[in-house]
């Protein structure tokens, strides 16, 4: 598959929206590149997207003649209506700092509501927060490319197997590794919860990695890389051959962010794996014991 030409468009408008951000300083909202969208196209989608303590709050139009849309998860919608916060497609004047407020706490109520009863929002909520202070911070050598990559279907091999059939994989983070030239998939999981699902997320993430499409997604994640950096998202990267990371294998791991670190540790020894394909001294691992510590998340840190 050939590079998508990004489209960098409505720099001067993104800019703005930027610093209302900042000057909110949410800790849990944060701006990723865009989505993957239908890999049988040849046209990428080219909206940044916003996340709120979970949840995917608002799509930025990088384009011209492209609008914004808030609130594109509808869940939101109900009570983003009984605030008197417009939802759909809107301009960028109607992203003004009252409006963005609403919005942010729209969706800290949501995810606080579903602390108990949604252990994926739970997690989500913490992705965000990680990846906030990781911009931050600017700490250690690894770049946060994206968060909740959704793998097209076709693109997932039938290698290794879990009790179960793999179609799609899902990573919770998608990490670039200067150090190595290399792209990671990382696996979060907190307080030790939702670790029923570990052995498929071993095949998945095998599956992803040596399905017969990881040139496609390292492009694909290269992209991503080039969106972030041209609206000043994260740092410059054009000082790193991205090309050296299609020459690179990748590589996965888990992240497993507060509870007991044995009972961590547990889990993740005690998961069973096709062992005809997975060898777990190839999967990383990381324990911290809060969502506040800094992490190195250069592929070194998880296989150290």
């Amino acid at each position: 598959m050939e590079d998508m030409k990004p489209e960098f468009g409505r720099k001067d408008d993104i800019r703005k929206l930027k610093g209302i951000l900042e000057k909110i300083n949410d800790d849990r909202t944060v701006i990723m590149a865009p989505e993957y969208g239908d890999s049988k196209k040849k046209s990428r989608p080219n909206k940044l997207r916003v996340y709120s303590h979970g949840g995917r709050i608002l799509y930025l139009s990088t384009t011209g003649g492209a609008n914004n849309e808030v609130f594109p998860d509808k869940k939101y919608r109900p009570a983003s209506n009984a605030a008197g916060i417009p939802t759909g497609n809107v301009s960028y004047e109607i992203l003004n700092e009252q409006n963005l407020r609403g919005m942010i706490g729209i969706a800290e109520n949501r995810a606080k509501g579903e602390v108990e009863t949604s252990k994926t929002y739970l997690e989500r909520s913490v992705e965000t927060r990680l990846i906030k202070k990781h911009r931050d911070d600017k700490y250690g050598n690894g770049i946060i490319v994206d968060m909740e990559f959704s793998t097209p279907e076709n693109w997932m091999g039938q290698i290794a197997s879990y009790n179960g059939i793999t179609k799609r994989g899902k990573p919770d983070l998608v990490i670039y590794d200067p150090e190595t030239e290399s792209f990671g998939l990382v696996e979060l999981k907190y307080k030790n919860k939702s670790c029923q699902n570990m052995e498929k997320h071993f095949a998945d993430f095998y599956n992803i990695i040596h399905g017969g499409y990881a040139e496609d997604l390292i492009i694909e994640f290269r992209r991503k890389m080039l969106y972030l950096e041209a609206y000043g998202i994260i740092d410059e990267v054009k000082h790193f051959n991205l090309d050296n990371a299609l020459k690179r294998p990748m590589w996965n791991a888990f992240l497993f962010v507060g509870g007991c670190a044995d009972s961590c540790h547990k889990s993740f020894e005690s998961t069973i794996v096709d062992s005809k394909y997975i060898d777990k001294r190839d999967v990383g691992f990381l324990y911290i014991p809060d969502e506040e510590t800094k992490i190195d998340y250069s592929k070194r840190s998880f296989f150290s």
